[in-house]
């Protein structure tokens, strides 16, 4: 039997946890910086500000990640999702969920990571400040 290429479907999730301290510029650094080094991002005191003309709000965006807010409504007058977010990079075979059914809070998210043939993983994005 010919051994098995290294490839998304046989390597193990790559997982990189930052605090961001809400600046936009360490998440876009992250986000090139990670293309090859991680599947997922799970971040703390994301930046999310103005991100169109019309002053629509949201989180850093790029082509190659997907973000995944701690909530799954946001309405204009709730305040922003700065304590935790993730984003991924869709792949063949990766499946990755929020849990809103388990937690909605802007503090953590529950999210439910599958890849085809492996058993189905749930992480915690947490955010813990010195007030709690």
């Amino acid at each position: 039997m010919p051994p098995l290429s290294p490839t998304h479907s046989t390597l193990p999730v790559r997982i990189i946890q930052l605090n961001c301290n809400k600046k936009g510029s360490a998440i876009h650094m992250l986000l090139n910086k990670a293309l090859n080094n991680a599947d997922i991002l799970l971040l703390k005191e994301p930046w999310w500000s103005r991100i169109s003309p019309n002053d629509m709000q949201g989180p850093v965006g790029h082509r190659a990640w997907i973000p995944i807010l701690p909530t799954t409504s946001q309405k204009p007058d709730d305040p922003p999702p700065l304590r935790v977010i993730a984003y991924y990079q869709p792949w063949p075979r990766l499946e990755v969920a929020l849990r809103a059914d388990l937690a909605q809070d802007r503090d953590m998210q529950i999210l439910s990571i599958s890849i085809l043939g492996k058993p189905t993983m749930t992480i915690i994005n947490l955010y813990n400040d010195q007030g709690h």
